[in-house]
């Protein structure tokens, strides 16, 4: 009796050790199922005379009872390890709570036979592990947390719970700022021919490091760049940390191929960010989920790399797992190395590299462990074509916060299955190169840029506008041309920008209008003839009529010219047929 009660308390010790390590989240994987399957058929084949005499004695109904519990405990394990079938919290801490309960209120003996149980324990694979709830993220258990997931089978992904509320509160600033700065930059800048020459024109690793060994960018000052940017009225500004060339403009501690190693000699990121913090703007990186320098990085037959078409370069022996271990640690350090960080922008999938490819579940939950209030682009799934599983109503645990189109402006912005209006920012170059190209000359008009800012913000979506830096470091004068004439336009306008979104009416035939509260902005890019129109307001809605840029009253119209409408309302500009602002002037109307 003695020695089977000492064998009983040692099999529950060791349950409880196994539970133990469940709970600090260092054997959360299918062998700690395993394992507990086998102590608790052990710790039942000790008691193998409660089955036996399951009917006999004075207490055969608790025996009966127990016995049933104990039973059914057992299938609901057996199950789980044969089919990949992880019991549910309802089922499983129903079963082992009755039996808690059972032998908490049986007879003496039973309670000195069977010792106290453990805690209810969570199975998991390596494939589902436990999750919690991180500001509208489901987030990998870490040592500190411990929860029940929602049941998966094997091989599948722990079911991710989309946060609604929290989600709407991390994009608040987003949606409210608008207008960004993208920048490409790197070793791209010196042969300067575009970010993608190497892929282009197959250039070998061996003789692009030339560029690697020359980068000294001598008049690198972030300042200025946060400068202009916040001059130009952008809210927040993303730099490419690293670009598909592999070269890091931080100072990592898995790579060579990095700034503080050239003649620079700088963490780059670092002055950057402190910069765009000090100018009260937004903090953005860009990180290339690809890496074209990286030895484990597919090579031949690859869509993009550079020696794609190279079958010397053959993949045998490159490990992809090694090669998202190197990636997964650079974006750690992203998120760890320098403060706060606002948006992080993945670019991009493909082929079969997307979502899980790159471990997206893992590295989401990693990302937001670190940064919980970052909002991220959608490339972990889709590039600039596709919308990613935000769109379809039941978003991955790895989705984008926003839709990140590319060179174009969605005709109708852009909505989910159900047709509800989701976050999206449209990424433009000036001209036709994101890196800084020397013959490229093609620059749209400001006045242009400007217009497709009103476009998207009136479409409900963001504009971030896209500069590239020379190898010295300097922005085009082109482009910082432009961005001082949208600047000045901003300043005046800017309220019909930040905060804005689509208006619920129809868009008028001279330009467009953006919408913000009981407020509607009027875009004119050109006049009409006799008073302006109004649509879809009527003459008792209207509690004034604006010049955004000055103040100044604008009344509504009782010319009998326009007579024959009269359900439409007409705001009278005076006689002046010429516009104040000849880009985009812009009437502000106040609802009641």
């Amino acid at each position: 009796m003695q020695k089977r009660k000492g064998l009983n308390l040692l099999m529950t010790a060791l349950i409880i050790v196994v539970m133990s390590y469940q709970a600090v989240g260092n054997l959360f994987h299918e062998a700690a199922g395993i394992l507990l399957l086998i102590l608790f058929l052990i710790h039942n084949a000790l008691n193998w005379k409660w089955y036996k005499n399951i009917g006999k004695g004075k207490y055969s109904r608790f025996r009966i009872l127990m016995v049933t519990v104990n039973l059914l405990t057992l299938i609901s394990m057996l199950l789980a390890m044969a089919t990949g079938i992880y019991v549910s919290q309802s089922l499983f801490s129903s079963l082992w709570g009755m039996r808690e309960a059972v032998f908490s209120s049986g007879h003496a003996a039973a309670r000195r036979t069977h010792s106290a149980l453990p805690p209810l324990p969570v199975f998991s694979s390596e494939s589902t592990k436990p999750h919690f709830q991180n500001d509208g993220f489901v987030i990998q258990s870490d040592r500190h947390m411990n929860s029940v997931f929602i049941p998966t089978k094997r091989g599948e992904k722990a079911m991710y719970q989309f946060d609604r509320a929290a989600y709407e509160k991390r994009m608040e600033w987003y949606r409210d700022a608008r207008f960004g700065m993208f920048i490409h930059w790197g070793l791209y800048a010196i042969p300067a021919r575009g970010e993608w020459v190497r892929s282009v024109e197959e250039i070998p690793k061996e003789d692009y490091m030339k560029y690697f060994y020359e980068f000294n960018p001598t008049d690198y000052d972030p300042k200025k760049w946060a400068q202009a940017a916040k001059d130009a009225g952008m809210k927040y500004v993303v730099l490419t940390a690293k670009h598909h060339d592999g070269f890091c403009l931080f100072d990592s501690q898995y790579t060579d191929f990095k700034s503080t190693n050239t003649k620079c000699g700088r963490d780059l990121v670092a002055e950057y960010v402190e910069a765009v913090r000090e100018a009260g703007l937004k903090v953005g990186l860009y990180f290339s989920l690809i890496d074209w320098y990286h030895d484990d990085f597919p090579h031949y037959g690859d869509r993009n790399h550079p020696m794609r078409n190279h079958p010397e370069y053959s993949n045998e022996n490159r490990d992809f797992d090694r090669y998202l271990t190197y990636m997964h640690n650079q974006v750690r350090e992203i998120c760890t190395n320098y403060g706060k960080i606002d948006v992080l922008w993945f670019d991009f999938s493909y082929d079969e590299l997307r979502g899980e490819a790159w471990k997206g579940t893992e590295l989401i939950d990693m990302v937001r462990s670190l940064q919980p209030d970052v909002i991220i682009d959608n490339r972990l799934e889709v590039s600039g074509e596709g919308y990613g599983s935000l769109a379809t109503g039941n978003p991955a645990p790895y989705h984008g916060d926003f839709v990140s189109p590319e060179q174009m402006i969605p005709p109708n912005g852009i909505q989910d299955v159900h047709g509800q209006d989701i976050a999206w920012e449209a990424c433009v170059t000036m001209n036709n190169n994101w890196g800084y190209h020397a013959t490229d000359h093609y620059f749209k008009p400001a006045s242009m840029l400007i217009k497709k800012l009103v476009e998207c913000v009136s479409k409900g979506g963001n504009l971030l506008l896209n500069v590239g830096p020379d190898a010295k470091g300097n922005i085009p004068e082109e482009s910082l041309e432009r961005l001082a004439v949208i600047g000045k336009w901003m300043k005046k306008n800017g309220d019909s920008i930040y905060g804005c979104g689509k208006a619920e009416i129809e868009k008028p035939d001279f330009g467009r209008v953006t919408a913000k509260g009981k407020k509607l902005y009027f875009h004119m890019y050109e006049n009409t003839i006799g008073p302006v129109p109004l649509p879809g307001l009527k003459k008792e809605e209207i509690a004034s009529i604006r010049w955004l840029a000055t103040g100044a009253e604008i009344p509504v119209s009782t010319s009998w010219v326009h007579s024959d409408y009269p359900d439409i309302v007409f705001a009278n500009l005076g006689p002046d047929p010429v516009l104040p602002d000849e880009i985009d002037t812009v009437l502000e109307v106040t609802l009641k």
